[in-house]
């Protein structure tokens, strides 16, 4: 049950494709005339060769170069199937796949992976540093992976140090960034230890202007720096990997237009505005992957710790700095190599984050309404689970999988304000799940491959961490989303052609959202929703010049039994918000031989999107918007890269962001616009 899959995945939603322009003879005995050979990592049995019945889409660092994607943010360029959108600031980031409700940015649908260790969800979006590929999984993964994940994982895999001894520095220069990534690499014993630095900068010049005068406001830059060790003897049967990594965010990045918008480059003032926007976010991380290859099994663990602080002041003065310490562990055995009759994974997890929230002000001014009295919230969550799928061979075309996940998550809550609207509460429970999953699969000949496949995500109840009144110390219930979908990969004219496909159908039940509690939002269970969707992918090689590549997604995401405190609007039959109903990706790439001079690329690509809501009741709505970028990439030698490129072309102006402030009205954050640069990549 080998799988030409193995190389389809790489369709992924419309990216960049690969290739030339040469005379017919020397095309023809190319070895870029057919599409490359991935394999996906995700499913965790990728020793084995299987075919992964789950949509999945997957990137290389060449895609992700040809596109121009350096952040995890921009991964949407690539992918129709992801949402990411940066609500406020860059820490608050939204990620959503298959219209799975991701409304709360402390409760994501979607987690985030690095090399086996999920990220805090204020580190969702983050460089791309080192990338050898990621890899998208659609849909409830709990069978697979220790952090649930109702609505799918992006799992991001770095390029290992090794004997080779590297250095590899890029410089990007545009009228809208500056950036710098450098790498160096190689062994330290041969054969045995390896290391690698990586430190990585960007910075984003503001443009932003005030009432006041006051211009180049919003600037933004990131700093990171990471050194890894791996200790991975030549024919040994042990590969460990300790990395240490520190990132710095620090920005201006908090202020906000009208909206809809009146002046491109001007911020909306309110009667509030008291004090300079200013957020600095530090990541530390350390984490430990092993993995152990014994007989037909492959035993792996990975450990990790990240302290997060977050340090804030809005421009009302309010300052709410909060900080977040996760324990992680994970355990997982699955088989590797061979041929047997059953394969499968099996895990188990723990994890632990305290979570600290001041409230206090930065300036005096700040009126009663906006700062009820200085205040503590502190809550720990404590999360358990034990998961696996087994894949039984029914025959040479016929595998039959089935997971279970069980779950127990502990959440507690300790808040205390003082001042004259003074108030304290202390309160905890516990929430447990069984997620099922059973999927079918079927090799109808060797180029296609079809599926079917049900599943259930949960995503654990508990408190808000933003307590601001006595609603605070009631806890939401777990939501649960169940998941139908069926599909097909076919791998044709001799790996020219590839084409993957899912339609699906899901529905959540107890869907936690945002309601109005007085003068605040608080989350709360609210009733249901319910999803339609389909996928499609496909990647041609239409010579050994010219690579096609194409991708949609088609999203109906509706709230349903809507149920809520009184004062809140009735939020039956409205859409989901941040799911854009149609969202498409196509491109090409041209490559042309220059003798002795290098080779020439030309990529572009196209990003369309429905229109999509930003708030639950449907009155903020982001409008149909279309993006073309370019580049021309000159290939001088295989150590040197000089790339041109002008993302949105046409410089469309697209809300991103946008929320209401009552009486004063609605605000809004929207795209950089047109971005014109230079790239340099060096390879020392």
């Amino acid at each position: 049950m080998k799988l030409s899959y193995l190389r389809s995945v790489l369709l992924a939603s419309g990216a960049l494709g690969a290739s030339s322009m040469m005379s017919g003879a020397m095309a023809q005995q190319r070895e870029d005339y057919v599409l490359p050979e991935l394999v996906v990592t995700s499913t965790k049995l990728d020793a084995t060769g299987l075919t992964p019945d789950v949509a999945s889409s997957v990137a290389t660092s060449a895609r992700l170069n040809a596109a121009g994607v350096v952040r995890t943010d921009e991964l949407g360029k690539i992918f129709p199937e992801l949402t990411v959108m940066p609500r406020s600031t860059r820490v608050y980031s939204l990620f959503s796949m298959r219209g799975a409700p991701a409304i709360d940015f402390y409760n994501p649908a979607v987690t985030v992976y690095v090399d086996g260790i999920p990220q805090d969800m204020s580190y969702f979006t983050q460089p791309l540093t080192g990338v050898a590929q990621i890899e998208l999984l659609k849909g409830p993964q709990g069978s697979l992976y220790g952090r649930s994940a109702q609505g799918g994982v992006i799992n991001i895999i770095t390029s290992k140090p090794n004997n080779t001894s590297k250095a590899n520095l890029t410089l990007d220069i545009s009228n809208m960034t500056r950036r710098l990534d450098v790498m160096a690499s190689g062994a330290l014993i041969k054969d045995s230890l390896y290391g690698d630095v990586n430190v990585y900068a960007d910075e984003y010049p503001g443009r932003l202007r005030a009432a006041n005068g006051a211009d180049d406001l919003g600037s933004s830059r990131e700093a990171l720096g990471r050194a890894r060790l791996r200790w991975a003897p030549m024919g040994g049967n042990l590969d460990a990997m300790l990395t240490v990594s520190r990132d710095r965010y620090s920005a201006h990045d908090e202020y906000f237009q009208s909206f809809p918008l009146k002046e491109r480059r001007a911020i909306a003032g309110t009667p509030f505005d008291f004090a300079e926007p200013v957020l600095t976010r530090t990541v530390s991380q350390a984490g430990l992957g092993v993995d152990y290859f014994v007989n037909d099994w492959k035993l792996t663990s990975s450990s990790s710790y990240q302290d997060r602080k977050f340090d804030r002041v809005i421009t009302t003065g309010n300052a709410d700095p909060e900080n977040q310490k996760t324990y992680y562990q994970e355990l997982r055995l699955a088989t590797s190599g061979g041929k047997r009759a059953v394969d499968g994974v099996f895990g188990l997890y723990y994890e632990k984050q305290d979570f600290e929230r001041l409230r206090g002000v930065a300036v005096p001014t700040v009126p009663a309404f906006l700062f009820p009295g200085p205040s503590k919230s502190a809550s720990t969550i404590t999360s358990t689970a034990i998961f696996g799928e087994a894949v039984w061979h029914l025959n040479e075309r016929l595998d039959l999988t089935g997971g279970l996940r069980y779950s127990v998550d502990k959440a507690d809550i300790d808040f205390k304000r003082t001042g004259p609207a003074a108030l304290s509460f202390v309160a905890d429970k516990r929430f447990s799940h069984v997620s099922p999953k059973l999927s079918l699969g079927y090799q109808l000949s060797p180029e296609w491959r079809v599926y079917g496949l049900i599943s259930e995500g949960y995503k654990a109840g508990g408190y808000n961490r933003v307590a601001e009144n006595t609603v605070g110390s009631i806890p939401y219930e777990a939501e649960t989303i169940r998941n139908l979908e069926a599909g097909f990969k076919a791998d044709l004219m001799g790996h020219r052609l590839q084409l993957d496909g899912t339609i699906f159908h899901s529905n959540t039940r107890d869907l936690q959202a945002p309601v109005q509690s007085g003068p605040f939002q608080m989350l709360t269970n609210v009733g249901d929703a319910k999803t339609n969707g389909l996928e499609i992918n496909a990647a041609f090689a239409a010579t050994a010049d010219l690579s096609l590549r194409g991708g949609a997604s088609w999203t109906h995401s509706t709230i349903e039994n809507f149920h809520a405190p009184a004062g809140n609007a009735d939020l039956n039959g409205k859409r989901v918000p941040y799911v854009a109903p149609l969202s498409l990706r196509a491109g090409t790439e041209y490559r042309f031989q220059l003798g002795g001079a290098g080779t020439l690329r030309w990529n572009t690509g196209l990003t369309y999107s429905g229109d999509l809501w930003f708030d639950t009741a449907n009155t903020l709505r982001q409008p149909t918007y279309t993006l073309i970028d370019t580049s021309l990439n000159w290939e001088i030698n295989k150590r040197l890269n000089l790339t041109a490129y002008v993302d949105n072309l046409s410089d469309r102006v697209v809300p991103n962001y946008a929320f209401s402030f009552g009486p004063l009205g609605n605000f809004g954050q929207y795209n950089r616009g047109r971005t014109v640069g230079l790239r340099l990549q060096a390879q020392l």
